[in-house]
């Protein structure tokens, strides 16, 4: 479990986004470890621009339940 400061963040947060782009072709998931196919160098941005959503996300709920 990855803890940002006081807030934590679970595998259950990131694995959707992982499995459907992996499901696209997007990266592989071996041992704890993302490698991106070609086609997610291509997409790279967007990709971290989807795990940054999930972070913020997860960090405002956080917030508003404190």
């Amino acid at each position: 479990m990855l803890q940002l400061a006081d807030h934590r963040l679970s595998s259950s947060d990131v694995v959707p986004l992982v499995l459907q782009s992996q499901r696209a072709g997007l990266l592989t998931f071996h041992d704890n470890i993302i490698e991106l196919s070609v086609a997610g160098r291509f997409w790279y941005a967007n990709l971290i621009s989807a795990f940054q959503d999930i972070l913020q996300g997860r960090l405002m709920l956080n917030r508003n339940a404190a």
